[in-house]
């Protein structure tokens, strides 16, 4: 039996960019493991995914990582750890929109989560 990994990692590994969307998925609260095999991605958007409360820590293996948008996620309160996102050496860019746990947490006076993010170079946190 080939696992969904290997798959993803065969069939996908040239995959730069990803829109993953969850408003039909009601009750799920994390991404799939697999993704953090698509090496190559630069691009991901992470959109209606209501039950979500944190992302992965495997997230700080995407090290090609370049853009990262986190759209309409009312749950979601943290980000990997400090130490993932610091693995993402390339991600230049972080959004975030209807996100209000998560912005709150990144506020740049008192969010517990600004430490992580303060030095990616473009941050928008709405």
């Amino acid at each position: 039996m080939i696992k969904l990994g290997t798959i993803i990692k065969r069939k996908f590994e040239s995959l730069v960019e990803l829109s993953l969307c969850g408003y039909e998925m009601e009750k799920v609260k994390s991404l799939l493991n697999e993704i953090q095999y698509l090496s190559q991605l630069r691009f991901l958007d992470i959109v209606g995914f209501r039950s979500m409360e944190a992302l992965p820590e495997w997230l700080g293996n995407s090290t090609s990582l370049h853009h990262l948008d986190l759209l309409k996620l009312p749950n979601l309160k943290c980000l990997p750890s400090e130490a993932a996102i610091c693995r993402l050496s390339q991600l230049i860019s972080l959004s975030t929109y209807l996100c209000p746990l998560l912005k709150e947490a990144c506020d740049k006076e008192t969010g517990t989560e600004w430490s992580k993010i303060e030095h990616i170079p473009y941050l928008s946190i709405s």
